[in-house]
């Protein structure tokens, strides 16, 4: 796979994920998703910040990461967004609670997919 693909892959997957969990495990306030070269050792990050329209989160995933890296990435970056003035230092007790939900979630989720023979 090409480079190229590989990013379009990852985005796909991230354009999935994130309907699933705004669906799901939906944030107090809309979150905006980019996918894009970041700092060395960067793998993603999250900020709330202000819009005309209101608040709103900016996740974003470094374009370096496989589509199974950056999905990876994408659930603790939205465990950020749904501690939500909650954490007193980033992944605190807050940020492990809302991290666990959300793979709760999605392993309820698949596991709903799965069928036994």
């Amino acid at each position: 796979m090409n480079e190229t693909q590989r990013i379009s892959n990852l985005k796909k997957l991230i354009k999935d994920v994130a309907s699933y969990l705004r669906k799901e495990c939906p944030p107090m306030h809309p979150v905006r998703i980019l996918v894009k070269e970041l700092p060395k050792g960067t793998w993603g990050d999250c900020e709330l910040k202000e819009g005309k329209n209101g608040d709103f989160f900016l996740v974003r995933i470094s374009n370096k990461l496989s589509p199974d890296g950056g999905y990876l990435v994408l659930v603790h970056e939205w465990a950020h967004v749904l501690a939500e003035n909650k954490e007193k230092k980033p992944h605190d007790k807050h940020w492990g609670i809302e991290y666990a939900k959300i793979w709760r979630n999605l392993t309820d989720e698949k596991r709903k997919e799965c069928t036994l023979v």
